[in-house]
């Protein structure tokens, strides 16, 4: 129920290469060179419950991408250049408690990408070159089951973002390499 195919020059995968493994729980993809996934990629993975492509070279992901995989727990996309998420791309992981986007090229972020995940326990957005628009930012992304929160190497406007004055299970904050200065930590709760 495992297929580990890391560390190999994997830049294609066919729209039917998983089809018939509907019962695989773990797919590692991670340190190819994947560049693109078809939106039917991984449609038919009823069973995935962790799905590992980090260290590719994929930059844009189908709002619809992950819509199917209603069991999906852990997904890591860290070290690829992904530099858009669509609002809803995660809005089907009802499941998912760990989301891994560090080290990519994510400008911008929507402000609802992250709502409605109630079982998130990990979320990993470090060393991304963010630009939150707007010179008056308002709380807006909620996490309430969250454990580690991951903001290394972002910017202040997205840390202010996150209201974190619920999140009573938080226990692991980094906000390093962010030029922050006493007074923005008192706009963190």
């Amino acid at each position: 129920k495992k297929l580990v195919l890391n560390k190999n020059i994997i830049s294609k995968i066919e729209s039917n290469s998983f089809q018939d493994l509907i019962s695989l729980e773990i797919l590692n993809l991670n340190d190819n060179c994947i560049f693109h996934l078809d939106v039917d990629l991984f449609s038919k993975l009823e069973s995935i419950s962790n799905l590992e492509l980090s260290n590719n070279l994929i930059v844009r992901l189908d709002k619809n991408l992950f819509s199917n995989l209603s069991t999906l727990e852990v997904i890591r996309l860290d070290s690829n250049k992904i530099t858009y998420l669509h609002p809803d791309i995660f809005s089907n992981l009802k499941r998912i408690f760990s989301i891994n986007l560090t080290e990519n090229a994510l400008r911008k972020i929507d402000l609802n990408v992250f709502n409605n995940l109630q079982n998130l326990n990990y979320l990993y957005l470090g060393n991304n070159p963010y630009i939150v628009e707007g010179s008056k930012i308002s709380k807006v992304i909620y996490l309430p089951e969250i454990y580690v929160l991951d903001l290394r190497k972002t910017s202040k406007n997205l840390i202010k973002m996150f209201d974190l004055s619920k999140s009573f299970y938080l226990r692991d904050l980094d906000l390093t390499e962010n030029k922050l200065e006493l007074e923005d930590l008192e706009s963190i709760n």
